[in-house]
């Protein structure tokens, strides 16, 4: 994300004359992290608990060195890692990275693209895609297979941060952002899942 992905976004957005500022969650304190000593990942194509010390979870947001970007006219386009209580970096997960960043700034709709139309009802069915998905305010999201779990994770953490719009939707789309909020995505609200397991 630091060394690829962010850099190409900066120059994309430098050629759209947009002036865009790179941070990482190092760069002047920006995301600060309590590190995990545990953490599940996919090994080998099993779910496996990992016990490392390279990765955290957000704690809190430097929103006024972003404020102060914003009001000179600047973009920040952000990315982890985070700093940890050591002052050491920590990996974080970017979806609730964007979740924090929103919710600290009083963001009025935060957008998560992915590789699918939205969140599905059937995975293995791109044109299953829901309108609306409810999450619990504690307890796991519903399931929707993939690494969409952890993106509903983020979403909830968005909606209980203050953030009144949560939209998922297809980044393998022309102008994604743009698409995803003219409609046709699904829109993330906290709630009870219903009868159909929480896919609205």
């Amino acid at each position: 994300l630091a060394g690829v992905t962010k850099p190409r976004l900066v120059t994309e957005l430098a050629a759209a004359g947009v002036s865009a500022v790179g941070l990482t969650g190092v760069d002047g304190g920006l995301l600060r992290a309590r590190r995990k000593t545990a953490h599940r990942a996919v090994v080998d194509g099993r779910l496996r608990v990992v016990r490392d010390q390279h990765s955290g979870r957000v704690t809190s947001v430097n929103s006024g060195l972003l404020r102060s970007l914003l009001a000179d006219g600047h973009t920040p386009v952000v990315s982890p890692p985070a700093l940890a209580e050591d002052f050491r970096p920590v990996n974080a997960d970017a979806d609730r990275v964007a979740a924090a960043v929103a919710a600290a700034l009083g963001a009025d709709v935060l957008v998560m693209l992915t590789g699918a139309p939205g969140v599905l009802a059937d995975p293995a069915d791109e044109t299953s895609v829901l309108a609306e998905c409810r999450v619990p305010l504690d307890g796991a999201p519903p399931h929707t297979g993939g690494g969409m779990g952890l993106k509903l994770v983020a979403a909830r953490e968005a909606l209980a941060g203050g953030v009144p719009r949560v939209l998922v939707g297809d980044g393998r789309v022309a102008e994604p952002v743009r698409s995803a909020l003219a409609g046709g995505v699904t829109r993330v609200v906290l709630g009870s899942p219903d009868a159909n397991g929480g896919r609205g």
